[in-house]
């Protein structure tokens, strides 16, 4: 069975760590985040990862 992973925050700092060990780790990963620039860059970077955003930053 396959593992899934979701990591909010998972654009910067913690998050952005620990999201590229779990993709190292051949996990799927769902990243969300606030900044779509910030999204782009890592779906770029990890094209087998799903990056979601998932607020809006005007709030």
């Amino acid at each position: 069975m396959s593992q899934i992973v979701l990591i909010t925050g998972g654009t910067s700092g913690i998050g952005l760590s620990l999201a590229q060990s779990v993709v190292e780790l051949g996990a799927s990963v769902v990243v969300c985040g606030r900044s779509q620039a910030a999204l782009d860059r890592f779906a770029q970077a990890h094209p087998q990862a799903l990056a979601v955003r998932a607020d809006d930053e005007r709030s």
